[in-house]
């Protein structure tokens, strides 16, 4: 299914009502400010102001230009208001009738039998989760021994922590799999500590726990990896996560939380 995009249709439309709503208190400073337009035009390279009164242009001297800009403020402020109150419509209107849960609706109100024979025009979550899930293989990492940590999903990783974290995924519902291969380029495959599916943005999520960062080599041999996502073009937020802890600073569980509901739900 294509993304839901009325979550950013009630921001977009939080922003304009701000706006109006600063507008309208905007507009009250000029409400007896008379009827009277000041123009601008410019000759030889100087800008000359004026009024237009039955046709006719009524120029005014430099020295009184300072006494008619509220006109100018009060014409701008005018059609500020008029254009953000037509965009409050045009949103609500538009949000109103906004429903793409309703292009997979029609596929999956139909009987078993139907859908069966069927090919919906939008690949379903169920059909994108099973095709991700038959596609992507945890337990790639061949150059390490078994884990001794158990997940509660019975899957066995190489630390406490990453246990931890997987127990989240879990919590949270997440598909996710254990040290997936991934091919950065035709010479260099790695092997993320996770890789997570998020079904809302349709893409796979990698996700790397860096457990000794107040180990010098350890931080070194990571930053090159960091190095290296980036020239394949990963970036952190889009389809990477960092989470790391040193002696110092051990795992931090709120943070863990949040970075799963900001990139993984």
């Amino acid at each position: 299914m294509i993304e839901d995009i009325s979550s950013l249709l009630i921001e977009q439309l939080g922003e304009i009502q701000a706006l109006l709503k600063k507008s309208n208190k905007n507009m009250i400073k000029y409400k007896d400010v008379p009827k009277k337009h000041i123009y601008i035009s410019k000759c030889n390279g100087t800008y000359q102001y004026y009024e237009a009164i039955n046709g006719e242009r009524k120029y005014l001297a430099k020295k009184d230009v300072k006494n008619y800009t509220k006109y100018l403020q009060r014409d701008y402020e005018e059609k500020e208001n008029r254009l953000l109150l037509k965009l409050e419509k045009s949103i609500k209107t538009f949000a109103k009738n906004y429903d793409v849960k309703a292009i997979n609706n029609i596929y999956e109100n139909y009987n078993e039998e139907k859908r069966n024979v069927i090919v919906p025009i939008v690949e379903t979550d169920d059909m994108f989760i099973s095709r991700w899930q038959s596609e992507m293989h945890g337990d790639q990492n061949k150059f390490y021994e078994k884990g001794n940590f158990k997940t509660r999903r019975g899957e066995y990783v190489r630390s406490k922590s990453e246990m931890i974290i997987a127990d989240y995924f879990n919590e949270y519902g997440l598909d996710y799999v254990y040290e997936p291969e991934l091919k950065l380029s035709e010479d260099n495959v790695i092997y993320p500590d996770f890789a997570i599916l998020n079904v809302r943005k349709k893409k796979t999520i990698y996700w790397e726990h860096l457990g000794m960062i107040d180990d010098g080599e350890y931080a070194s041999k990571n930053f090159n990896k960091l190095r290296e996502y980036e020239r394949a073009g990963y970036t952190i937020g889009n389809n990477i996560v960092f989470s790391m802890e040193s002696m110092e600073r051990p795992l931090d569980i709120e943070e863990i939380e949040k970075k799963i509901k900001e990139y993984c739900v």
